[in-house]
């Protein structure tokens, strides 16, 4: 664009040829070549046809004459024929653009409805068209799908795996959530229980997993389940007592904290900074040590040896 020149306002320019009119109506410009859409084209090369002619004719004293020929001196004041000339060939890309307006595209537009979704040439003809979005995601397809499909895929995806550990209503809490979980029966709450609250006994010695239910009176054994019966990763959640308001999930013989416990790991982290505080060691780290207190030259005396172990033995000389 920027090799155009406006030419001398007297000057005619020339109608918009065919091959031009093609192009602004494909919104290439006046020429594929110049790499511009037809916007640009208006904008750039056409309308200021006309803003420069307004210009020079906006003040002064000043005859129009038809055309040069008319002109009783030689001047470059614009013509009425140079001023037609710009009107004419601006008029004419307008004509270009409204007259490649196609009506097939304009009534496909019109013809989607919700929740369909306008996707670009669908057909050799080049027309976009209306797409509906699947329900749910299929393997290699490339179809769009809708949001309530891909939530719907990531749930089932992730309780594939995690699950909530639902009963028939009989043996187990059909909505995951117990009352309480307890390591010994005992441990279960005699007063302040709701008719209908479920517990959770678990035995450590066998890994057996006990579910109870409160009557209104006491806890009714609702079915007991070996570790080989349940299903890794199911989840419940606990709303009362010592697991209060915490989620659990079983794993292969037992059940385990679905939350990272942030305070034990650093209470752990801890624990093993003081031992690496008072560690010892050889100065090329190449040997280690075993580190005792005794009260007594006779109690350390009595310290059995080891093979290939080295020990250092402090005598407190108190009991």
């Amino acid at each position: 664009m920027s090799d155009f020149i406006l030419p001398a306002s007297a000057k005619l320019v020339d109608p918009i040829s065919d091959s031009e009119c093609s192009s602004l109506g494909n919104n290439t410009g006046l020429k594929i070549s110049d790499g511009e859409n037809t916007c640009q084209a208006l904008q750039q090369r056409l309308l200021p046809l006309i803003a420069q002619i307004m210009s020079d004719i906006s003040s002064g004293t000043m005859t129009i004459y038809a055309n040069d020929d008319s002109k009783c001196d030689d001047n470059a004041d614009p013509t009425l024929a140079s001023m037609m000339s710009r009107i004419y060939r601006v008029s004419q890309a307008f004509a270009c653009i409204l007259c490649q307006y196609d009506p097939t595209l304009s009534n496909m537009l019109m013809a989607g409805t919700y929740p369909q979704v306008l996707m670009g040439k669908q057909s050799a003809n080049g027309y976009p068209g209306w797409v509906t979005p699947d329900s749910a995601p299929t393997s290699g397809s490339q179809k769009l799908v809708t949001s309530g499909g891909v939530y719907t895929a990531i749930q089932n995806a992730i309780l594939s795996v995690w699950h909530i550990w639902k009963g028939n209503g009989t043996t187990a809490a059909t909505d995951g959530n117990y009352q309480y979980l307890v390591y010994d029966a005992a441990d279960l709450p005699t007063t302040g229980n709701t008719n209908g609250d479920w517990a959770i006994v678990y035995n450590e010695t066998n890994h057996s997993v006990n579910t109870r239910r409160w009557n209104g009176s006491s806890w009714v054994s609702k079915g007991t389940f070996s570790a080989s019966q349940m299903q890794d990763f199911s989840v419940v959640h606990i709303e009362k007592g010592e697991w209060e308001d915490k989620g659990l999930y079983w794993f292969d013989t037992g059940w385990n904290l679905l939350d990272a416990d942030l305070g034990e790991v650093e209470a752990r982290m801890d624990a093993l900074e003081q031992q690496y505080r008072t560690v010892v060691t050889s100065v090329d780290l190449s040997n280690t040590y075993k580190i005792g207190v005794v009260a007594t030259a006779a109690a350390a005396g009595n310290i059995p040896a080891e093979a290939g172990v080295t020990k250092i033995i402090f005598i407190s000389g108190s009991n």
